[in-house]
Order: structure tokens, then sequence, then C-alpha cells
């Protein structure tokens, strides 16, 4: 997957920028790289562009300065869309990075991107308290009336949609028949004490407001709070769902030719065993051959994944029949 990734990446961005010239003049940083990514990636961004620069550095070439904007999946592809002047867009779900492509300038993002193979992919885990008083192991747990759950709102957030097709495809697994399955959803959402708008502000509400006695959210986030020492734990459930994170290259008039190459030369990094180290450092997981079985043993759980084809058929169907208007969600979320 490295190989064909770096041989789709190079090639794109490489095409992508002959028509840069066509696009209106946006504004953007000076002699930089605007990453606009979502909330759960803040700190594995941040490593990963002074990797990349030490990287550049090691071979005779003047990094560039890497600057990155975060917020909600969902808000961030609808920042871009409305101009703000990204060189590269990485985001927690499929239907955002679609939102950039159809809605954006013709070329801002390539609707090739939309077939491309992630650079790193996560799965959704849960977080309780230190010793697990709750005794959560599995999402049937989460059915019990004594547990709350905190997951961000599906209606914006990425993390908040996997979360929720997660409850899904478990449900689906344990045999529960569709009226079931939403009497399930129904019962552990009525249990949630806030929807917030991003898995950042979810995690801030369980670790540090004590909302919640279970937080579904991205085994990197889960890794995050662990690493802050705080009295919490992670439980990874024998099944969970699989959920690729994409990341494509933006195109605008203001890249110059060495402008691109720096961004197909970020992208090709992305998936060196370097840089992908790095991912599994922050909780992410890696793509790279090497890497994975260097990590065989702790990415050992989920015993078995699932995706959001098996729950939904499609993300498109997955937007509008469970987050569209009247869809799934807004029926078990109803009074």
């Amino acid at each position: 997957m490295n190989a064909l990734f770096k041989f789709l990446t190079g090639s794109a961005v490489a095409s992508a920028c002959l028509l840069a010239l066509l696009q209106p003049l946006a504004p953007r940083p000076a002699d930089g790289l605007l990453h606009v990514s979502f909330d759960a990636t803040r700190e594995v961004l941040l490593e990963m562009a002074e990797s990349f620069s030490a990287s550049c550095t090691r071979n005779g070439i003047a990094a560039p300065r890497m600057v990155h904007s975060h917020g909600s999946s969902g808000s961030q592809a609808r920042a871009v869309v409305a101009g703000l002047p990204a060189d590269i867009v990485s985001l927690a779900v499929w239907p955002d990075l679609k939102t950039v492509v159809t809605q954006g300038l013709p070329g801002l993002v390539e609707a090739d991107w939309l077939k491309k193979p992630s650079p790193w992919y996560t799965t959704m885990v849960f977080v309780v308290r230190r010793g697990n008083p709750k005794g959560i192991q599995s999402w049937q747990d989460l059915d019990r009336p004594d547990v709350q759950v905190m997951l961000p709102n599906p209606k914006v957030s990425g993390n908040g949609k996997l979360a929720f097709l997660a409850l899904m495809g478990a449900g689906k697994l344990a045999g529960l028949s569709e009226s079931e399955l939403e009497g399930y959803l129904r019962r552990v959402l009525g249990r949630v004490p806030v929807l917030e708008s991003s898995s950042r502000a979810a995690t801030l509400s369980f670790a540090t407001k004590g909302l919640g006695d279970v937080q579904i959210t991205y085994e990197s986030e889960a890794e995050l709070v662990l690493r802050e020492g705080l009295d919490l734990e992670k439980v990874i459930p024998e099944v969970s769902i699989m959920a690729p994170l994409p990341m494509a290259p933006v195109v605008r008039a203001s890249q110059t030719a060495e402008h691109c190459e720096f961004v197909g030369k970020y992208m090709d990094y992305f998936v060196s065993e370097e840089a992908q180290e790095i991912v599994v450092k922050h909780g992410f997981r890696p793509v790279n051959p090497a890497v994975i079985a260097r990590h065989a043993e702790r990415f050992a759980r989920p015993k078995r994944f699932f995706t959001v084809e098996d729950v939904a058929g499609s993300w498109d169907d997955a937007s509008k029949k469970i987050f569209g208007q009247d869809g799934l969600f807004d029926r078990v979320m109803a009074p």
C-alpha cells in the first residue's frame, strides 16, 4: 500500500498543479504549507511537521514552514470550500472529503482522491474511569440503564458519525433486527449527557468535567488522554469499525511549481517508515507494511473489523439515510 500511495500521490499532485492557474488567486501563508485537518490530529501533525522538516534538512532541502488548522471535520471541509487556503486537507470521514470535491471550485481536490487509499486509519474504542467501575467491555454493555455514554454530535463530527456507525455495526453483528437496532440506539443515545461538536470537546467534557461513564472515541484520542496521566483507561472491544482517514492535496493558483513539489514530498513522507512510526506513537494505525509488522501485537484488537459499507451500504447511503434530515439519527433522537 505504501508504494501504491506514493505512486498515486506523486503523479496526481504533479498533474493537479498544472491546473492551478485556472483557480482564482487566494491568500495563503507566505512560504508555508497549510494543512487543514480535524481536531483529533493536533498532536500527531505537529510532530509530523517537525519530522518532515528534519528530513528535508538531512536531504539538503530548505523545508517549508508547516501551518495547521484544526476543527470538527465537517466544519473544516466547509471552510476549505469557502476559501480557507489549504494546501493539504485530512478529514475524519469520506463524506467531508466529498464535500470539498463536489462543492469546492473545480479541481480544488480532484475527484480521483475519493477512491485512493488512505495513508492511515483508526478505529473506535472505549475510554472508561480508572478501574473500569462499570465493567464496560462490549457494545452490549452500553445498553445498560446505569451507563451514560459520551460521543460527539454525528451531525457535525466525523468522530460522532463513526461512533454512531460503530454502535450500529455492533448491533447488527449481535443479530438485532431493524426495530431492535433502532431501540438499542435510542436507549444508548438517550443517556448521552451532552452532544459536543467535536471529538476534542467530547474528550474534555468526559476527562475533565466528569460527564459520562464511557466515551466512544478514536483510538488515537484515547491514547492522548492516557498519556496525560488522567484517571482513565482504554478498552478495545472485540469488534469495531475500520475508519480510514482521507487525505488529499488542494490546488490553488497561488501555488508555485516548487510549492506543489513540497506538497507531494510531504504526502509521500507521510507513508515512510519514519513518519508511520509517528502515526503509531499517537495511537493511529499505519499502512506501511514494515511498520505494521513491527506493531502487530499492539494492534491485535479488535479481533474483527467491519466497515461503513457493511453497516450502511456506502458513505453516500449513510449520509442520506442515517445522518440526513429525518434519517435514522434524527429518529432515535426524537422525543
